[in-house]
C-alpha cells in the first residue's frame, strides 16, 4: 500500500525509455522505434502511450516549448513491480515540423526539436522521457536557401513562431509553426540592405515565403525611412513544391529586391 502510495507521487513508479531507429530525418519521412517501459516498485496501470513532437517557439524574445504534433498509442498496460514491456511505434513526420539547421555548425541550434515520450498512468505523475531529433529541411526549402545565398546573403539565424509580425501587426498563416531564416548581405546589397528574413508560409502544391526586407538606415534616405517606420517592406515569393533550381530562387529575389527599391 505504501508503495502504491509513493508511486501516486512519482517515487518509485513505472519508467519510460524510448529508443529510436534514426534521429536525423526530414519531413515526410517516417520516424521509428521502441517505447521501453519498466515496471517501478508497485504494480501500476498504463492506460496509454503518448508521443509528442516538441519544439521552442520565440514570442516577444523569449523562447517557449510548443507542441508541433502529438500521437497516441492506444496501449494499456497493467506493469507489475519490475515487469518490463516494449511497444513498437511508427509515423510520419508532418511537413511543416520545422528544421534544426544552425547557421554555425559549431554553436546549438536556436531551433531544436525533440520527442516526448509520456504515459498515462492511473493515479499517479506521467512518466517522459525526451530524445532530441536532427531535423534536416524539406529538399526545396534547401535549395530555396542555396539560392538566397547565391544572391549574396549569409544565412544568420533560424527561429520558430506560432504567428507573424508583418507592419505591426500579428499575423496567424496556415502552417501550426512557421520557420523563419534570417540572412545579411555579403555582396553587393552591403549597405542597402541591413537584412533579409524569409518565413516558411505555407506547403501546398506551392512553396510560399514571406520576405521582409530590412533596409539599411545608414544615410539620408534610410534616416527618414527608420523614423517614419517604413524601412521594412513585405513580400510574398511562391515556387513549385518540387523546387530544384537555385538560380529561379536567385532569380525571383533579385527581382523582388528591385521591386522593394534594393
Amino acid at each position: 500500500m505504501v508503495r502504491r502510495l509513493l508511486a501516486s507521487f512519482g517515487i518509485g513508479s513505472a519508467k519510460v525509455d524510448t529508443l529510436l531507429t534514426s534521429r536525423t530525418l526530414r519531413p515526410g519521412e517516417r520516424l521509428e522505434g521502441i517505447v521501453h517501459l519498466r515496471g517501478g516498485q508497485a504494480e501500476q496501470r498504463v492506460l496509454g502511450i503518448y508521443l509528442d513532437l516538441m519544439t521552442h517557439v520565440e514570442h516577444d524574445d523569449r523562447l517557449s516549448a510548443h507542441r508541433v504534433a502529438r500521437f497516441d498509442l492506444d496501449e494499456d498496460v497493467r506493469l507489475g513491480a519490475g515487469q518490463e514491456a516494449e511497444v513498437l511505434f511508427g509515423f510520419v513526420l508532418p511537413p511543416y515540423t520545422p528544421s534544426t539547421l544552425a547557421p554555425d555548425p559549431r554553436r546549438t541550434a536556436r531551433s531544436q526539436v525533440w520527442l516526448r515520450t509520456g504515459l498515462a498512468v492511473a493515479w499517479g505523475l506521467d512518466p517522459q522521457d525526451s530524445d532530441p531529433l536532427e531535423v534536416l529541411p524539406l529538399p526545396a526549402v534547401e535549395v530555396a536557401l542555396e539560392g538566397v545565398r547565391q544572391a549574396g546573403f549569409r544565412l544568420e539565424g533560424v527561429r520558430n513562431a506560432t504567428q507573424l509580425m508583418l507592419q505591426g501587426a500579428w499575423l496567424s498563416l496556415p502552417l501550426p509553426v512557421l520557420q523563419t531564416f534570417s540572412f545579411v548581405p555579403t555582396g553587393g546589397y552591403q549597405g542597402r540592405l541591413d537584412k533579409l528574413e524569409l518565413t516558411l508560409s505555407d506547403l501546398g502544391e506551392e512553396l510560399e515565403f514571406v520576405l521582409q526586407l530590412d533596409q539599411s538606415t545608414s544615410g539620408l534616405g534610410g534616416l527618414i525611412s527608420d523614423i517614419r517606420d517604413t524601412d521594412e517592406s513585405v513580400q510574398r515569393l511562391r515556387f513549385p513544391a518540387d523546387l530544384a533550381e537555385p538560380a529561379l530562387v536567385r532569380q525571383r529575389l533579385e527581382e523582388a529586391l528591385e521591386q522593394g527599391g534594393v
